[in-house]
C-alpha cells in the first residue's frame, strides 16, 4: 500500500482513521508529513535569509563603488586643472593616453575572461552530456551511478570540437589501434564497466534480470499501529502495512 503524498478532500476522507492524523491540510488538499518536512523547510528559511542577505551586501557593494567612481572623477578632474594651470600640457596628454590604455586592457581582459567562461560553459554542455549519453547506453543503475561515472570519466576526456577524445595525465590523445583514430568516451566508459561493475545492471538478455528488482520481491510488513514510525517508508510504498 503506498500513500499519495497529497490527496484532495474526498482522497484524504476514504484514508482510514489511523493515516488521517499524519496529513495537514494545504488549502483544498491535504499533504503527507513526514520526518524530513521541518528539515526541509529550515533549509528553505536559511536559503531565503542567505539570498536577502547576500541581496543587501550587493547593493551596498554597489553603492560604495558608485562613490568611489564619483570621488575618483572629481580627484581626476582636479589634477587635471592643476596641470592646465601650471602649463603642463604635455604631462595631462601622457595621464589621458595611460588612461586610455587601461581602459582599452580591462575591456580585452574582461572579452578575454568571457570568452574563457564560454569555453568552459560549453565543455561542461558538451562533455558531460557525452558522458551521460555513454553511461546510459553501458546500462548504468541509476541516476547516482550515471553521476558517479562523470565524475570519474571526466578527468580523462576533453573537448575536441563538437566531440570528447581520451586523453592521457598530459593531456595527449590515446588512439586506438589502428593509430589514426582518438579514443572517445565509450572507450573509458568500457573500462569502468569491466573494473566497477556495481555501477551497471546486468544485461537484459536470456536469464538475466537487468539489474531490476523481482517485482514479487515481499516488502517489509509492519503493523498498522507502527505507521507513525515508519512514515516515510510508507510513503513511498517501500513497506505493507498489515493489522496490528
Amino acid at each position: 500500500m503506498a500513500l499519495k503524498t497529497i490527496v484532495d478532500a474526498e482522497g484524504f476522507e476514504q484514508l482510514p482513521d489511523a493515516l488521517k492524523e499524519f496529513y495537514n491540510q494545504d488549502g483544498d488538499n491535504f499533504v503527507l508529513s513526514t520526518d524530513s518536512n521541518d528539515k526541509i523547510n529550515e533549509f528553505r528559511n536559511n536559503n531565503r535569509n542567505l539570498y536577502n542577505e547576500n541581496e543587501e551586501l550587493k547593493k551596498k557593494q554597489t553603492d560604495i563603488e558608485g562613490q568611489l567612481k564619483q570621488f575618483q572623477e572629481k580627484n581626476k578632474e582636479q589634477q587635471e586643472k592643476e596641470l592646465l594651470s601650471e602649463g603642463k600640457v604635455d604631462e595631462l596628454l601622457d595621464q589621458r593616453t595611460e588612461a586610455m590604455r587601461q581602459s582599452y586592457e580591462e575591456k580585452i581582459n574582461e572579452l578575454a575572461q568571457n570568452h574563457q567562461n564560454a569555453e568552459n560553459a560549453l565543455d561542461i554542455h558538451i562533455v558531460e552530456n557525452q558522458i551521460r549519453d555513454a553511461a546510459i547506453k553501458a546500462n548504468a543503475k541509476n541516476d547516482r551511478a550515471v553521476d558517479h561515472i562523470i565524475r570519474a570519466v571526466r578527468p580523462h576526456v576533453k573537448r575536441d570540437g563538437a566531440n570528447a577524445i581520451r586523453v592521457d595525465k598530459d593531456g595527449n590523445s590515446i588512439m586506438t589501434s589502428d593509430g589514426k583514430t582518438p579514443q572517445g568516451i565509450l572507450d573509458v566508459v568500457e573500462e569502468l564497466k569491466s573494473s566497477d561493475s556495481f555501477l551497471f545492471a546486468e544485461s537484459t538478455g536470456s536469464g538475466a534480470s537487468g539489474g531490476q528488482t523481482d517485482a514479487n520481491t515481499a516488502k517489509k510488513k509492519i503493523r498498522r499501529s507502527e505507521i507513525g514510525k515508519y512514515i516515510s517508508e510508507v510513503s513511498k510504498g517501500e513497506v505493507e502495512i498489515v493489522d496490528g
